[in-house]
């Protein structure tokens, strides 16, 4: 692998820019595009780094590839396994935060049953999450894309998504559709196993194949890297929407 420099990257928006700019060119299982450093790792023996330049927008500036010690040293990150880093913190604290809400509002309400107290934890979920996307909502577009079955195969999807989501956040924290009372009382559950689970699908597929692209569960706020921890926080989401869809 080839290690190049990169000046003018600021956020996962900006690494996104550049995957998409030279993966088509390049093929996309050949580039690597990491923030922290800022650098381009390629597997390409035939292209220059003024060809690259051409091929990326031009707020960016590719640099001489690195010597071959650097090579050695830095293309680590791009091929070693997962690791414990400290980018994970906002979504470990995220959590925490949910959970201790979810426990706290039962005893605070009184007589809230299991069923109530996941719908809180979901509500939650949603809502936080949302807001994050909605900092920049054409940067998690970007990268929701790369990666999740639905938002590649149907146009505009990923633009709705984040409303989606913010809606079902409201509809489990303020039950607008009551058990044993509504006739829709199914729907939030359902859309929520389908719009978690094709996420799902896609969290496997790029863990599997061992691309490093970064989540969008976060916006593009956090660098926060897909990896086995995406795929538990999908799994445990769809768990409770079936648990409670089968109830």
């Amino acid at each position: 692998m080839t290690i190049y420099p990169i000046s003018g990257m600021t956020c996962m928006t900006c690494v996104n820019d550049i995957y998409n700019a030279l993966a088509p060119k390049l093929g996309k299982d050949n580039v690597q595009v990491s923030l922290m450093p800022p650098v381009l790792g390629i597997i390409h023996d035939q292209v220059s780094h003024e060809q690259l330049n051409q091929w990326i927008p031009s707020k960016f500036k590719i640099h001489p590839p690195l010597g071959s010690g650097e090579i050695s040293n830095t293309s680590k990150s791009f091929e070693t396994e997962e690791k414990p880093s400290t980018s994970f913190w906002p979504l470990i604290l995220i959590t925490l935060f949910l959970l201790v809400f979810t426990a706290l509002l039962p005893w605070l309400r009184w007589g809230k049953s299991g069923m109530e107290v996941m719908g809180y934890f979901m509500g939650g979920f949603f809502i936080v999450f949302s807001f994050f996307k909605f900092l920049n909502l054409p940067g998690f577009v970007r990268s929701f894309a790369m990666y999740d079955p639905l938002a590649r195969s149907i146009p505009g999807w990923a633009w709705i998504y984040p409303f989606l989501e913010l809606g079902l956040g409201m509809t489990y924290l303020f039950d607008f559709f009551p058990h044993h009372v509504s006739g829709l009382a199914w729907l939030p559950h359902a859309l929520t196993l389908l719009i978690m689970g094709t996420g799902l699908i896609g969290v496997v597929q790029s863990v599997m194949n061992k691309k490093k692209i970064v989540c969008a569960c976060l916006g593009t706020v956090f660098n926060l890297p897909m990896t086995k921890v995406t795929i538990i926080e999908d799994s445990i989401m769809v768990a409770m929407a079936a648990f409670m869809l089968w109830l």
